[in-house]
């Protein structure tokens, strides 16, 4: 229990403070207006879920085993250049069992994190709309 809330601090942390750089990168600090300040924070937030999201969704790609075979691909065409030519994996196949033995990647914390992300954005987005006028 104690791992997956460091993990869920750990993720909410650093893509907190992503969400206030681009904030201020988009002219937090630098109107005076309101709707400007909330169209900063709904670009920050929107942005920084984004990334999460496309880590969480990454994350799942690769524990399926969608890029396996690039990875296999590379790693025969680097021991090509190599002296002793040693191969771990004669073929695909045992690399692919070997890669199905290892322990998968949690990924479910990011996606969780980047949809909180994207729910304050569209928060931020209404009280924009309405700060704006053009609700």
């Amino acid at each position: 229990m104690k791992k997956r809330i460091l993990e869920y601090s750990i993720a909410t942390g650093a893509f907190s403070i992503l969400a206030f750089v681009i904030a201020v990168l988009f002219g937090l600090f630098q109107y005076q207006e309101a709707f400007r300040k909330l169209a900063a924070l709904c670009d920050g937030f929107f942005i920084s879920g984004f990334f999460c999201l496309a880590v969480g969704v990454l994350l799942f790609v690769h524990n399926n085993g969608f890029f396996d075979i690039i990875v296999y691909g590379m790693f025969r065409f680097v021991t090509l250049f190599m002296k002793k030519k040693k191969h771990n994996y004669e073929t695909f196949y045992d690399y692919s069992v070997m890669r199905a033995e290892k322990p998968k990647v949690e990924f479910g914390y990011f996606l969780i994190i980047g949809a909180i992300f994207i729910l304050v954005s569209l928060v931020f987005l209404y009280f924009w709309a309405k700060e704006s006028g053009t609700i």
